[in-house]
């Protein structure tokens, strides 16, 4: 797997970050990357137009807003010219290496992010205003500031902070589209297999997820539980048959998902108010 996939992130505690060097690239003309390994991280923030690099072998193109975070010792050159006009934010900086970690988007779902940096490897227009002012007045305390290790170190931390707050929150936002993406799926599969006489557990099953996990998940996303949505389902599908097909109870009831004509009827009445029987006559 591709490690700079826009599903895997840099993850660590908030410990000391230590500036090394910045700048804002510009080139008049067509420019093509050297190849390079670093030891320390360099972090790439697209201004204008689009830088083609070559990483650990795969392709990979930083356009304007996209964000790169290169691990230290990783191998990486230009991968083609880029052409004239081509402008980006670069920043060198040191992490200790036994607070960080390259995490996928699965198992950062499970990690308490409060305390924690959280980093793109890389991804598409991440950057937001904040980090493009953040970066402008970092290079510009470099040139300014006679090298105050300390100053620049902050400068350098609270970019990285703001960084990981985007971050986060777009993994919020990708998270909860994730979550409804997959309610969605377990809603049409119920209304499709209402007829069946599946379970909760059936269900988990068929979408491998663990039951308790599914069923909180369609509850919080839903507003019911899953066997309530299920039993609903059931019940407008009866209530349609009932006034429309010479189908008997006990017939209606199967087709359902009911195999027991009296609990169905139990179930009918304390949900619709009046029992099967009385609602066909209406």
């Amino acid at each position: 797997m591709f490690m700079f996939e826009p599903t895997n992130y840099v993850i660590g505690h908030t410990g000391p970050i230590t500036f090394e060097l910045a700048g804002k690239f510009f080139s008049e003309i067509p420019w093509q990357h050297l190849p390079r390994v670093n030891h320390n991280y360099e972090l790439f923030i697209g201004i204008k137009d689009t830088l083609h690099l070559l990483i650990e072998g795969e392709v990979l193109a930083v356009k304007p807003g996209d964000v790169l975070l290169i691990p230290p010792y990783t191998s990486f050159s230009g991968q083609q010219e880029s052409p004239g006009g081509l402008s980006f934010y670069w920043l060198h900086f040191l992490a200790p290496a036994s607070l960080f970690s390259i995490q996928s988007f699965d198992r950062l779902q499970k990690t308490k992010l409060e305390s924690a940096f959280v980093w793109p490897l890389y991804a598409e227009g991440l950057a937001s205003t904040n980090e493009l002012i953040l970066f402008q007045q970092l290079i510009l305390a470099m040139k300014h500031s006679v090298w105050q290790p300390e100053l620049l170190d902050s400068f350098t931390k609270t970019l990285l902070l703001s960084l990981s707050a985007t971050t986060k929150q777009s993994l919020l936002t990708t998270s909860k589209s994730q979550e409804n993406h997959l309610i969605g799926f377990v809603t049409d599969w119920l209304q499709k297999n209402y007829a069946q006489p599946i379970t909760v557990q059936e269900t988990a099953n068929n979408f491998g997820y663990n039951k308790a996990y599914l069923s909180h998940l369609f509850s919080k996303t839903m507003g019911t539980t899953m066997t309530s949505y299920l039993q609903q389902q059931r019940m407008d599908k009866a209530k349609t048959l009932l006034l429309e097909s010479p189908k008997t109870i006990k017939e209606i009831a199967q087709d359902v998902g009911f195999q027991d004509e009296k609990y169905f009827s139990r179930l009918f009445k304390k949900m619709v108010s009046v029992s099967p029987t009385d609602y066909r006559r209406k």
